[in-house]
């Protein structure tokens, strides 16, 4: 009984550190919501859900190998040590980090504030997909977030490496872009062995990738 009081209490301290960081947010915007959206929140869900539970989680489900091609591009480097992440340097490890956030994915099936969507079917019918998650929301779509290149200004997040992308309009050019980023990615110099997606990787990214399809529904 102890230890359950401390955990709780733990998880008290951690819930409004958490909410008085995003309370700036919340501020500046006058909204009455905040959304956090770093990418690896999704490994936290179950812990964030227990944080929140009245919280709603939303993750973006993205196919695998354009998810490691991406990660390869990445010039991301440990604060700690200086050097390259791991994730942009190796393609298993890339994977692997994404099939650990599809697996938590999967385990928030059945949560009533979950919602999951398919990359791909949302830069492709944007406005239908946005719809439905705000309606998920029990609120209307905003215009702003369908033309949000219209008023975002990259400068704001110049540290962020997808601010000039998000400034930009929503299209789908970026679906299936491993298929000709396979052998040399980007961050790599050719004249030294790059660590190539392997066509075994590839097969399995693309199995894991239809799999991942089939299981994560997104709610009507």
């Amino acid at each position: 009984r102890v230890a359950a009081t401390r955990s709780s209490r733990i998880d008290a301290a951690a819930a409004d550190a958490i909410a008085a960081f995003l309370k700036p947010a919340k501020q500046m915007s006058g909204s009455a919501r905040a959304a956090q959206k770093t990418p690896t929140n999704l490994l936290h869900f179950p812990t964030l859900r227990r944080l929140f539970p009245n919280a709603y989680l939303i993750s973006i489900v993205r196919d695998g190998r354009d998810v490691v091609s991406s990660l390869l591009e990445m010039t991301w480097r440990d604060d700690r040590t200086g050097k390259p992440m791991a994730v942009t340097q190796s393609p298993q490890i890339a994977t692997n980090l994404w099939a650990a956030s599809v697996a938590n994915d999967e385990k928030m099936a059945g949560d009533k504030r979950f919602y999951s969507l398919r990359y791909e079917n949302l830069v492709r019918s944007p406005a239908e997909e946005i719809a439905k998650l705000f309606a998920f929301l029990g609120e209307p779509t905003p215009n702003l977030a369908l033309y949000h290149d219209q008023s975002f200004d990259a400068l704001e997040g110049e540290n962020e490496t997808s601010a000039a992308r998000v400034a930009e309009p929503i299209d789908a050019t970026a679906i299936g872009r491993w298929r000709s980023q396979s052998e040399y990615p980007p961050t790599y110099s050719p004249t030294r062995p790059p660590p190539s997606i392997t066509n075994e990787l590839v097969t399995t990214l693309s199995m894991k990738a239809r799999s991942c399809e089939t299981r994560i529904s997104v709610p009507g």
